[in-house]
């Protein structure tokens, strides 16, 4: 719950950001009275107004860098738990191909995004599974198949692998147990029970679901990407901003930036306190 509040929460400081980057500081500025008969304070009331402007963008842009810096620390966390997970799962289903006996015949099709072999899904092997896990319920595999640091009333993965792996091919145990629940790993014994039965008549329907739940899958991890990318560089830019303005390399940014003179290494010069 916390990860998705946070997840939830880096788009809208992004968003804060940009907002408070896009009002113009000068127009909250209230300019003196200048009499139009003496230049000479027109010209100091104009020096004034346009260093407090300059004074306020600075602060805006720290601010907004404080805020950006929180959301690419909360999205970097993220990122390094989901990243993990996604990729571990993608090599256990690589590595089952070829495992177990295999009945052959006709393939069930998937995608290559799905991280499946394309052509190594045997229908008759996740018939066979099937068949085996409506015989056996998945209340009873739960019950006879716990499994350490496992919620005690769901099937996982590890429970049902640990009851069918022996006599089926372990690509097809891996497959249908994905397709039965589209957004999480943990299923109820009773919503897996009407899966099941559902999917011994129609095969496309395990097909279908199993799609459907690689494609969240990898859409949330491109997203997850794109807010890391987001974050990173709003809070570089409001770095840039707050800082060291007037850092000629920003304008033609990556270009310059290991020139000798006005690279990174120049920073420093062009750097407020």
């Amino acid at each position: 719950m916390k990860q998705t509040l946070v997840a939830l929460s880096l788009p809208c400081l992004i968003l804060a950001t940009l907002l408070s980057c896009t009002i113009p500081t000068q127009a909250f500025v209230v300019e003196p009275f200048r009499p139009l008969w003496s230049p000479s304070v027109q010209t100091t009331s104009t020096t004034s107004t346009t260093q407090r402007y300059l004074m306020d963008e600075t602060e805006t842009a720290r601010a907004a860098f404080a805020l950006c810096s929180f959301g690419a620390v909360g999205s970097a966390s993220l990122g390094r738990e989901a990243f993990p997970i996604v990729w571990n799962k993608l090599k256990l289903t690589q590595s089952l191909q070829d495992q177990g006996p295999s009945q052959g015949g006709p393939v069930l099709e998937l995608p290559w995004y799905t991280g499946y072999p394309t052509q190594a899904l045997c229908e008759r092997d996740v018939q066979a599974v099937l068949k085996s896990a409506i015989q056996m319920t998945p209340a009873k595999i739960i019950q006879d198949y716990p499994q350490p640091n496992q919620p005690d009333f769901f099937l996982t993965y590890e429970k049902f692998a640990a009851a069918l792996n022996n006599q089926h091919n372990p690509l097809a145990v891996r497959a249908v147990f994905e397709s039965l629940s589209v957004n999480s790993e943990l299923v109820t014994p009773q919503a897996a029970q009407e899966t099941l039965q559902q999917y011994q008549g129609d095969l496309h329907l395990l097909q279908q679901n199993l799609v459907q739940k690689k494609v969240l899958s990898y859409s949330a991890v491109l997203v997850l990407v794109l807010i890391l990318g987001l974050a990173d560089y709003f809070a570089l830019y409001h770095l840039y901003k707050g800082w060291f303005p007037d850092w000629p390399a920003a304008v033609d940014f990556p270009w310059h930036v290991l020139d000798s003179e006005v690279g990174l290494l120049a920073i420093p010069k062009y750097w407020i306190g």
